[in-house]
């Protein structure tokens, strides 16, 4: 059986995420906090082996990317399935002004519903079939090695429902915090592959800087 290590890295807090707004697809960059957070990774990864590390397209992902590997050697490969989900209309609009349209605004923010109507947002079902299989692809043709994906929060977290079989709502309430690591492990056994999850979320290299 071949062993694969995952590191599911989710980006340094953003700008969108300081003004509480629905990112999704709106290419928001890296705060000043978020920049902080990223070196504090580099320093977790400093003494660790690393072979790839793929990353969203958005800006906010690549960025955490480039400062935490800054100065390792690796590939660095741009994988458009890591990106998060689509928020239709919502990408880009602010908590606040999603309020004054939509009664459940709080709710769908916080994740304690997971689907809103009308926005054309993606489904949770469209972003677990996504998510997973471009999971399930990179884990196959990289058999054996340790590999880092950064990227988004609902990216993680509808990773993690598919691989533990658990209701999307039941994962919501798991923390995985900006510049948190989620650690899996990919079991290959001929042409069947399988997913431990390790680590959800962890923080303790942030010393508190969340």
């Amino acid at each position: 059986m071949v062993k694969t290590k995952i590191f599911l890295i989710r980006h340094g807090k953003s700008k969108g995420n300081i003004e509480m707004r629905f990112q999704g697809w709106n290419d928001t960059p890296l705060s000043e906090l978020g920049v902080k957070q990223a070196i504090l990774l580099r320093n977790y990864f400093a003494n660790k082996k690393i072979d790839l590390v793929f990353h969203s397209p958005l800006k906010r992902a690549y960025q955490t990317a480039l400062i935490a590997f800054k100065g390792k050697e690796i590939p660095f490969i741009k994988e458009k399935g890591l990106i998060e989900r689509n928020f239709g209309k919502l990408d880009g609009m602010s908590l606040e002004e999603l309020k004054k349209e939509h009664p459940e605004a709080e709710s769908f923010y916080y994740g304690e519903i997971n689907e809103i109507n009308g926005f054309g947002v993606e489904s949770v079902v469209e972003l677990q079939e996504r998510s997973f299989e471009t999971l399930k692809t990179i884990a196959e043709k990289n058999e054996g090695k340790t590999i880092v994906l950064v990227g988004h929060l609902f990216w993680i977290k509808s990773v993690l429902g598919k691989i533990l079989n658990v209701p999307y709502s039941e994962i919501q309430k798991k923390s995985v915090k900006n510049a948190s690591i989620t650690t899996l492990k990919a079991n290959q056994n001929n042409e069947t592959t399988t997913f431990e999850v390790k680590v959800i979320g962890g923080k303790k290299h942030l010393n508190f800087l969340v």
